[in-house]
């Protein structure tokens, strides 16, 4: 296997870490709205930081030196493969081992929000209607409707290749001295 598969496995071992670490900690995660952002920022700051460790490893690995388009290709890859993984973990987690995770995680989600809604005093009626349409959009996502979700993500990971690329990448020497 090359290097972005074996880079790619283990980024997404490590996405299936932090997707298992979130089922296993649901109640505290969920437990307010800033607890919930402060754990997805952390947990983009951890996949950010793993796949540029990879991509430097990988640099120093073929000589020190890879250019824009060597070191996209490779970050690409090796988070498309990340994304497989992640989308395997995901399907395991919601039709195998919790079917009802969705459900549960859906319900967390709508009592943080009426939290929050309670706590800045809004309206009755405004926090209602806002946990009403909440409750419509939720719905179990089917295997292939994950499938089908996971056409965008090649997009985000193109980005996020893109930007590691541009600090990644370090051009040979026109000239030795």
């Amino acid at each position: 296997m090359n290097a972005a598969g074996k880079s790619g496995l283990l980024l997404g071992l490590v996405g299936a870490i932090l997707s298992l670490l979130s089922y296993l900690l649901l109640d505290f995660l969920y437990s307010g709205f800033f607890t919930m952002f402060v754990y997805g920022f952390a947990v983009l700051v951890i996949t950010i930081a793993v796949a540029a460790h990879l991509g430097l490893k990988w640099r120093k690995s073929i000589g020190g030196f890879a250019s824009f388009g060597d070191t996209f290709k490779f970050l690409f890859l090796m988070l498309i493969i990340a994304g497989v993984v992640n989308l395997g973990v995901e399907v395991l987690l919601y039709h195998v081992i919790e079917p009802d995770l969705q459900k549960i995680t859906a319900t967390k989600v709508m009592g943080a929000t009426e939290n929050i809604m309670l706590k800045y005093e809004l309206p009755d009626d405004q926090i209602d209607e806002t946990l009403d349409k909440m409750e419509d959009s939720i719905e179990n996502l089917s295997v292939m409707e994950r499938l089908a979700t996971f056409k965008w993500r090649p997009l985000l990971q193109a980005f996020m290749a893109i930007i590691l690329s541009l600090f990644i990448k370090k051009e040979k020497p026109l000239f030795e001295s």
